[in-house]
Formats: C-alpha cells, sequence, structure tokens
C-alpha cells in the first residue's frame, strides 16, 4: 500500500535573496512558490524584524498559514525553525509565534525570554559544537553551513518521524513533548 504524505511548509525571510536562492535552487520545485514570502531588505536586528521590517510582512504570513490549516482535516501543532540572531529569525519568528498562540489558543501553552513564553519544545543547537560533530564524527575536512544545516534537519527529521510515519510507536507533539 502506498501512502502519499503532503507536507505543509512555510518559508519566511526578509532578505527577498533568500527566497529567490530556495526558488531557483536543487530543491526549488519541492515548495509551493505560493508559501515563499520575502520581505524587501533584511533586518539585522530583532527590534526592526519585530516593530517595524517584520510588520510589513505578518498579514501576509497570517493569511498563508490559516489557509494551510483550513486546508488540514487534523493540525496537531506548528514546527518551526528559526534562527535566533538576525530580524527574520528573532524579530518575525517571534511575531509569527505571538499570532499563532493568538489564533490557535487552544494549542498553544501560553532571546529566549520572548520566544519562550510561546513554544513548547525549545532545542538550541551550537554552531561551534555542530562543526564540531561533522569533522570529528563525520569525517567532513572543511563543514560549511550546508552540512550544519543539514545535521540540524536530520536530528528534527528523526525526533519527528514518530508523528510522520505509521506504526506502532506513533506520536503526536504533545507526547513528543512529554517524552523530551
Amino acid at each position: 500500500m502506498y501512502i502519499s504524505t503532503v507536507y505543509n511548509f512555510c518559508k519566511v525571510d526578509l532578505e527577498p535573496s533568500v527566497i529567490d536562492d530556495v526558488k531557483s535552487g536543487p530543491l526549488g520545485s519541492l515548495f509551493n512558490s505560493n508559501l515563499l514570502v520575502s520581505g524587501n531588505e533584511e533586518a539585522c536586528t530583532f527590534a526592526r524584524g519585530h516593530y517595524t521590517i517584520g510588520k510589513q510582512i505578518i498579514d501576509q504570513v497570517n493569511d498563508k498559514l490559516r489557509k494551510l490549516v483550513d486546508n488540514c482535516d487534523n493540525v496537531m501543532g506548528f514546527i518551526m525553525t528559526s534562527s535566533i540572531s538576525g530580524g527574520t529569525g528573532s524579530g518575525v519568528g517571534v511575531l509569527i509565534l505571538e499570532q499563532l498562540c493568538v489564533d490557535y489558543k487552544k494549542r498553544a501553552k501560553v532571546g529566549l525570554h520572548w520566544l519562550l513564553d510561546q513554544i513548547d519544545i525549545a532545542l538550541a543547537f551550537d554552531n561551534e559544537s555542530l562543526y564540531n560533530i561533522c569533522q570529528r564524527n563525520l569525517h567532513i575536512a572543511k563543514p560549511d553551513m550546508s552540512n550544519v544545516n543539514r545535521l540540524i534537519a536530520k536530528v528534527i527529521s528523526s525526533m519527528t518521524a514518530s508523528i510522520r510515519f505509521s506504526g506502532e510507536l506513533n506520536a503526536d507533539l504533545d507526547e513528543l513533548r512529554v517524552n523530551l
């Protein structure tokens, strides 16, 4: 029996070249271009991403997320990956989380100071440690950010396998949170 899985994914970045790189990259065809949101300039800081530039795109992001949710039969929650440096990851990321908590408060369990008020599970990765893992354990002589990102993706993929695939050890996001 063949089971098809559809991933609902919205990518947001204030820097337009980042989204352009995703669209034109080798995996660009995997992404629904209607769910790729970019601003007009990078924010660089939390304040610009949260209070000024991020406010320009947050309604567009919220509309796309609402449409994603409306097209789902059973929404367990949201998985968000974000850097906490720069303006998109920290500032816009918090704006998105705040809006998710308002729009989906029965699912929400209402720096890290802002971020931890909005989330159930936080995974912090140290870039230097990830580079060391790539060198020592994966034997990559000169790891770059693509190696580090691939390592993070494997961790998240492994953690969420019980949610994404059927089997005896199935879990939902709440069970994942409790077991961590």
